[in-house]
């Protein structure tokens, strides 16, 4: 069902399929529930964990490694470093 956002009095009211699931709400708030509802709509499950952009931040891409003088570096800026020479695991 499609997921409307309608204003009356200065208020907003979100509606998806005849059914009310927010009213007398600010705009931002009603968006975000529509944004929530169209989600859900097309297979989104809320796990209430947060979400991740990208491969950047999962598995051990996410790790950093201390080097000398506090400076801390991701895995991909060290393999680049091993394999120019610049830094030696061991």
């Amino acid at each position: 069902m499609p997921v409307k956002v309608n204003k009356t009095d200065g208020k907003y009211k979100v509606t998806h399929g005849g059914k009310v699931s927010a009213k007398g709400t600010t705009k931002a708030k009603a968006e975000s529930q529509a944004r929530l509802l169209r989600g859900v709509e097309h297979g989104w499950k809320p796990t209430g964990k947060k979400a991740t952009k990208g491969k950047a931040n999962i598995g051990s891409a996410a790790m950093t490694h201390m080097m000398p003088g506090g400076h801390r570096m991701s895995n991909v800026e060290m393999k680049k470093m091993m394999k120019t020479g610049r830094v030696r695991m061991g």
